[in-house]
């Protein structure tokens, strides 16, 4: 992943981002001697470095005034005594990084006095001059920019969760600041947007109108964690097909792997998450959220949501990766620090940092050891849901409503509740419809690039093209008739699940009783004769003398009758014949 990949500015890259956060925070009057800070930082480095992280994302203060929208050098009023941080140090920390074989990520944070009565949530301020805020963060890239070319970073986010001043309202001045970082940077470059959705005062991503000119769509993902106080896998996984993207929001649900992947296709863009985690704050953990803090850390909460995230983002190919808020470095005022509260630094400290707790056996074992992860099990609402599936073998049970359901790689199957006879099914694995002809039930679903269809008697298999239809014509070429549905579902399991090849279920057919009744004892009958009754039993018509000849030299040369069978039924004649039978699917149970 080097910084100037060619493909960075399309956002073609094929990236695997897995990274956490280091703060170089300072306050007022309190500073420490450079090599001992990154002393202390190779070895949170190194400590994340085997978990499977490559990549440290460093994020320093940029103070600004909460009204002009000013750049300042530091906040002198606590709660917040900030100082702004050099980007000499920002290069030294850089360094130090990539010395130790890591990627690194440029995040500078522009934050307004938390003391100000405008202040919304430390990063945005209402009543801010936003036209000065703007002009101030184009100067402030105008001198990073080349800095952070000449330091080897390998992304530059521009600008993180600036609200509404982020949206596309402020379009042009973003563009400006784009094009002047693209003139001398050559690396991977995106922007922050505050949350997934946005939703009253908070832009989300679908509000940033400068997606194209940027080569990752990254946002803040701090969705709830679920819909009741008992946190379980399965009730995390699902909230997030069915999540309000914002806890203050009194909104419908939404489906928040579909939200993105119809953001990523609409730009063209991967999607990551430049910010993810969960300390045990209600607004992480539940839906409707309680005021205030938790005071007692949820552990088993956060490793849930950790596992949660890598298990179902993992799974499509819009996604780049995942950035986990880490902990404040050691030199940050804590709990000792009276200008401080107590609970800042030591909670994010405790909470969001996944290491030396269980959330970080469920990112090492991800990460570092290649665990795949497991296919999704979609489960809709009653009402019209829109679902997308993964890289893997995906479950789509879209319930109540007209759902549209998407499959993508893999073998995706659409399950329903009743049977076959209850539904009508149209169409092919492009585009089919399968509706529910008893009322209140299913509904009428759409379905694209989705292989099985799976009622509670029958399935029915759409990609014709795959094992069903090459076990079909095997059947059809081994016994001269369609294949039993029970038989037939039994051969497409055992070779889907790796267990048995075409030649061996050839082998399996040619020792059974039926094609010995079909064909004959192989003792009492010869390769030529053999070969007559492959084509009028496979091809429907007598055997052509070339192609006879054909045959009965291979068999002579060694080539076994189990794999004359199998090429016969997957020859490019048969499967031309048989096509018209299996048009409309293959029923199998």
């Amino acid at each position: 992943m080097p910084h100037d990949d060619a493909d960075a500015i399309t956002g073609e890259q094929d990236v695997d981002w897995r990274s956490a956060t280091f703060f170089l925070i300072r306050e007022e009057n309190v500073s420490f001697p450079l090599e001992r800070q990154l002393a202390s930082f190779r070895d949170y480095v190194a400590t994340y470095q085997a978990s499977g992280l490559n990549t440290i994302t460093l994020v320093w203060m940029n103070p600004v005034d909460a009204q002009t929208g000013q750049i300042l050098e530091g906040f002198s009023d606590p709660p917040w005594p900030l100082v702004r941080e050099s980007l000499d140090t920002v290069e030294a920390f850089t360094a130090a990084a990539r010395d130790m074989g890591m990627n690194v990520v440029w995040k500078p944070h522009f934050v307004v006095d938390a003391n100000h009565p405008d202040n919304v949530n430390q990063i945005s301020a209402p009543n801010i001059d936003v036209a000065n805020f703007l002009a101030e963060v184009r100067a402030f890239w105008r001198e990073a920019a080349p800095r952070s070319e000449a330091a080897g970073a390998d992304m530059v986010i521009l600008g993180t969760e600036h609200a509404d001043y982020g949206a596309g309202v402020h379009e042009a001045a973003w563009r400006a600041i784009i094009a002047d970082v693209r003139e001398v940077y050559s690396g991977i470059l995106t922007y922050n947007a505050n949350s997934i959705l946005g939703r009253d005062y908070i832009a989300g991503a679908d509000d940033v109108g400068f997606w194209d000119a940027l080569d990752l769509i990254a946002l803040s993902m701090y969705a709830p964690l679920a819909r009741d106080a008992t946190t379980t896998y399965e009730n995390a996984y699902r909230t997030l097909f069915d999540n309000p993207a914002n806890v203050a929001d009194p909104g419908p649900g939404v489906n928040i792997p579909t939200i993105l992947a119809d953001l990523a296709a609409r730009f063209g863009k991967p999607v990551y998450f430049s910010e993810a985690g969960a300390a045990s704050h209600v607004d992480a953990l539940l839906v409707p959220p309680a005021p205030g803090f938790v005071s007692a850390q949820s552990y088993e909460a956060q490793r849930i949501l950790y596992q949660v995230h890598l298990d179902v983002f993992g799974n499509y190919d819009w996604f780049s990766g995942i950035n986990w808020w880490g902990e404040h470095n050691e030199f940050s005022p804590g709990p000792s620090s009276a200008d401080w509260p107590g609970y800042f630094s030591d909670f994010l400290k405790r909470g969001y940092d996944f290491l030396g707790k269980p959330s970080g056996e469920a990112v090492a074992a991800a990460w570092r050891d290649g665990v795949p992860p497991p296919p999704i099990d979609y489960l809709g609402t009653q009402n019209a849901d829109r679902a997308i599936g993964g890289r893997g073998d995906d479950v789509f049970v879209g319930r109540g409503g007209n759902d549209t359901l998407i499959g993508a790689a893999g073998i995706d199957r659409a399950r329903y509740e009743g049977v076959a006879a209850d539904y009508v099914v149209t169409g092919d694995l492009r585009a089919a419809s399968v509706r529910d002809a008893r009322p209140g039930r299913d509904g009428t679903d759409a379905l694209a690039a989705i292989e099985r269809i799976v009622f509670a008697d029958r399935t029915l298999a759409l990609d014709v093209a795959g094992a069903p239809g090459e076990m079909y014509r095997l059947y059809q070429a081994a016994f001269a008739r369609r294949p039993d549905e029970a038989g037939l579902g039994f051969w497409i399991t055992e070779f889907e699940a790796g267990r048995v090849d075409l030649r061996g279920a050839a082998a399996a057919f040619v020792a059974s009783r039926e094609f010995t009744q079909t064909y004959g004892l192989a003792s009492e009958i010869g390769d030529r004769a053999y070969v007559d009754l492959l084509y009028g039993n496979v091809l429907g018509r007598p055997a052509d003398e070339a192609g006879a000849l054909f045959w009965t030299q291979r068999m002579a040369s060694g080539t076994s009758r189990e794999e004359v069978l199998g090429l016969f039924a997957q020859s490019p004649e048969n499967v031309a014949l048989v096509a018209p039978a299996v048009a409309d699917g293959i029923w199998y149970v």
